[in-house]
């Protein structure tokens, strides 16, 4: 860069218009609460694991039936902390 009297003489900005992906971020967002709505009212039990079998995530009727107070309590555990022998 060059520089004047120990000052920079010019600068770069470099700009990105982010509008889309915010667009594409709220809209997921509100996919996302939709979905929530949708598998905290209906009468069965969902529940998805990763391929370790430790549980991502379910319903609030599942996480009711063993015994936890909100369905993110569900990430990380296993049917073993879910159902001791």
């Amino acid at each position: 860069m060059p520089y004047c009297d120990g000052r920079p003489a010019s600068f770069v900005a470099v700009m990105r218009d982010v509008t889309e992906e915010k667009a594409a971020r709220e809209e997921l967002f509100r996919s996302r609460l939709m979905l929530r709505a949708v598998l905290d009212h209906i009468p069965q039990r969902v529940f998805w694991k990763d391929l370790d079998g430790r549980y991502l995530g379910g319903n609030r009727r599942f996480a009711d039936d063993v015994g936890l107070a909100r369905p993110d309590e569900l990430a990380g555990t296993t049917d073993e902390d879910l159902f001791p022998p």
